[in-house]
């Protein structure tokens, strides 16, 4: 992950197998990772993941409240990206971030955006 702000806070990164919750819904994410931010490295793994279809997002919690603060309409107050650097003026669709994992290593890199 890259372009965070400062080093500050935490990062959540939720990985999702299809369409339903994403990008933001931890209740229906495959799998859900959070860490305080170090900085020196802004990387993770998901280890033991199934072949298949994937999607990424990542946020940049710098309160520590373990969410994506949001404000009007849903506009996010913290830094956030998803995979495939995806922009859309209603969010993120999963079909335009999603990946495919087809081997037992694959790298994908979220560029964190911050809209204020």
């Amino acid at each position: 992950m890259e372009g965070f702000r400062n080093d500050q806070g935490g990062v959540g990164v939720l990985l999702f197998r299809e369409s339903g919750g994403f990008p933001g819904d931890t209740e229906q994410a495959y799998r859900v990772y959070y860490s305080t931010l170090e900085a020196a490295d802004h990387s993770m793994e998901f280890a033991d993941v199934e072949f298949g279809t994937y999607a990424v997002t990542a946020f940049h919690d710098e309160n520590m409240n373990r969410r994506l603060d949001t404000g009007w309409f849903g506009v996010p107050r913290e830094g956030v990206g998803v995979s495939g650097r995806v922009r859309g003026i209603f969010g993120p669709r999963f079909g335009d971030s999603a990946f495919s994992v087809e081997k037992p290593t694959v790298a994908v890199n979220i560029e964190i955006k911050y809209l204020r």
